[in-house]
């Protein structure tokens, strides 16, 4: 939307011939009746429209100026551009596990027409992001009877610290930003890949199909990402900001607990400049063999969601769908806040 420059004058041709009929006692009191249809409100309607194409002529220099001073230092105005903006495209059938192709310039229709810049394959899976939250203080009273029994039971020595799983969007969106670091245990952002319906069946041929499936032809994962970002003040001093070190790493789903369950991504594409900006990343994904998830269930694995494991989901349904991949950003090494990040996946040629 333009900024209209200031007025230099604001009256219009109503006010100005409102103007002169109150003007009319004062200088020509002889003319007592000036109604509508009289010869002299006639003139008066004249000049009226008169002073107001004057008045609309000079509210215009202002706006010539900026464009003579613009056409001077070489900068003209620029045309108009189609906009632009980050899309997450899903399958809504949740008993599908083969994927969607979508060819370039796709036309969609909803929730607003746009049509797509590349080639796009949309996979049958659904991208949650969680942080193993630090508790609240009431929280922590809670759990203050419940650490040193899992203490024991865990064999581990120190002070435990406990965490809450909670997801970090609600609704795709999170309107004000989360700060992964200092709002998390691990300093991590995980994203679980979750099939359509809770099935075993439909799991494992889900995580084959993102592992390469038939054609055994490794895939890509793209994550959108919007950072919250803070405005500089009035006189803060304005440069390029620095891109944030972070690795991502997807998990094989081994659960050895040696720090070998885990395998760093190649990132083929950034459009965040370094999760600086809003963009979208294409993250590289091993084959199938190679990834998968730890078990949830407490009872096969007494470890699961403990220390550099990834957080235990307590909803048995969204459990169930659980298995596909567990992805995470790495802690320590980035920091930042997201106040959206979607996850999809889409095909690609090594």
């Amino acid at each position: 939307m333009p900024i209209r420059p200031p007025a230099l004058d604001d009256r219009s041709f109503d006010d100005l011939g409102a103007d002169l009929v109150r003007r009319i006692p004062a200088h020509t009191p002889e003319w007592t009746n000036p109604r509508e249809g009289d010869p002299g409100r006639t003139l008066i309607d004249l000049f009226a429209w008169l002073a107001d194409t004057v008045l609309y002529r000079a509210n215009l220099i202002p706006e010539r100026q900026r464009l003579a001073f613009l056409r001077l230092l070489g900068a003209g105005m620029r045309p108009a551009v189609p906009a632009q903006g980050i899309v997450q495209v899903s399958i809504g059938d949740p008993a599908a596990t083969a994927p969607a192709q979508l060819p370039l310039y796709s036309g969609i229709d909803k929730p607003v027409p746009f049509e797509t810049l590349s080639e796009l394959t949309a996979h049958a899976v659904e991208g949650r992001c969680y942080i193993k939250r630090k508790p609240s203080s009431d929280e922590q009273k809670t759990l203050a009877n419940l650490l040193p029994d899992l203490k024991d039971l865990y064999g581990i020595s120190g002070n435990p610290a406990g965490y809450v799983t909670t997801p970090l969007f609600v609704d795709g969106q999170e309107a004000a930003g989360r700060d992964v670091i200092a709002e998390s245990r691990d300093g991590c952002l995980w994203i679980a890949l979750l099939a359509g319906k809770p099935d075993a069946g439909q799991v494992a041929a889900t995580r084959d199909e993102l592992g390469g499936g038939s054609t055994n032809r490794r895939r890509a994962i793209n994550v959108g990402i919007a950072p919250a970002i803070t405005m500089p003040g009035a006189f803060d001093d304005i440069g390029i900001q620095a891109r944030i070190a972070h690795v991502w790493e997807v998990a094989t789903g081994a659960d050895s607990g040696s720090g070998d369950d885990y395998l760093p991504l190649d990132v083929l594409a950034d459009g965040t400049a370094g999760l600086t900006r809003t963009g979208v990343l294409r993250l590289l994904l091993p084959g199938k063999d190679d990834m998968g998830a730890p078990t949830n269930d407490v009872l096969q694995q007494h470890l699961a969601g403990v220390a550099d494991r990834p957080p235990r989901i307590d909803d048995p349904v969204v459990a169930a769908r659980l298995g596909v991949i567990a992805g995470r950003l790495l802690r320590t090494k980035t920091c930042g806040r997201f106040k959206s990040l979607h996850a999809s996946s889409s095909s690609h040629r090594p």
